[in-house]
């Protein structure tokens, strides 16, 4: 059996919809973005045999330091295992070619892990999942200069330089990334000290439920009550808007981030998302 590899085009976005709507196996990363938003970007590799399509890949490096499996579909004939490990091989090599990137994923789906493992992957960490107990937290002062207000599209260079300084390199935001979080966030706002952003937060709302997407501080500013007081101001925010549930992700070794979100009345649901990088 031959297999050939080509990078998919934008003129690909009809014959990958079809294949995406067909296959059952399918691995999307949460993301911003959805899958055919990511053509243009490489790697995005099809795998063909005979002209026919058989697996997708796209793991794009976004920033440049990380190229997460953003997409993984494969048709059930074939041998699943073999097709990954191709498709992989393939794109690492690609990104070898080009810069030092870590290819990593998060193991969405138990068959998806299996083929992660089976492929070179092992675990980096994993993300616990936290919910709200529905109860406004105390307040809790705060810096006496410190303002809240809500965040605009012209903060976001600003924003970005601070997600550089607050997260390792797989969990950073390129500023494209922040722009399509913006345009999709239901309450996103900035904590300003003498007029510069020290921390920002961005939440999702779907209607009785609200999700923390995202939460930074300046480094040198941690320990001030700074991340308490933001998602504080965005707890009663969603409770004003009558959101009872309201959940946040971390990483399981963000031990700092687990005692702020326990502090404001989260507990762990005991959901866990594993982290894979390809060594």
């Amino acid at each position: 059996m031959k297999f050939t590899f080509r990078a998919a085009t934008r003129d690909d976005s009809t014959i990958i919809s079809r294949f995406l709507e067909m296959v059952p196996f399918v691995h999307r990363h949460l993301d911003w973005r959805t899958p055919l938003d990511w053509l243009g970007s490489q790697p995005y590799l099809l795998l063909e045999e005979r002209d026919s399509l058989v697996a997708i890949l796209a793991c794009p490096p976004e920033p440049q330091e990380a190229a997460w499996i953003r997409l993984f579909a494969v048709e059930p004939l074939f041998d699943e295992e073999e097709i990954f490990r191709l498709l992989v091989e393939k794109a690492h090599h690609l990104l070898e070619s080009s810069s030092s990137v870590r290819l990593v994923a998060l193991a969405l789906q138990p068959w998806f892990e299996e083929l992660l493992i089976s492929s070179g992957f092992s675990t980096h960490q994993s993300i616990v999942v936290l919910e709200w107990n529905e109860i406004l937290p105390p307040v809790i002062p705060s810096p006496v200069n410190m303002t809240l207000r809500p965040m605009q599209s012209n903060d976001l260079s600003v924003v970005q330089h601070l997600d550089e300084l607050a997260f390792e390199p797989i969990w950073q935001y390129s500023e494209l990334a922040l722009v399509n979080a913006l345009a999709q966030t239901a309450f996103s706002t900035v904590a300003e000290i003498d007029s510069q952003i020290v921390a920002y937060q961005m939440s999702t709302a779907y209607t009785y439920t609200g999700h923390l997407a995202r939460l930074a501080v300046h480094p040198q500013l941690r320990r001030q009550s700074i991340g308490y007081n933001l998602v504080r101001h965005l707890l009663a925010e969603f409770k004003a808007r009558g959101i009872w549930r309201v959940t946040v992700n971390t990483q399981s070794d963000n031990l700092a981030s687990q005692r702020l979100y326990q502090k404001l009345g989260f507990h762990f649901t005991g959901e866990n998302i594993p982290v894979y990088e390809y060594h």
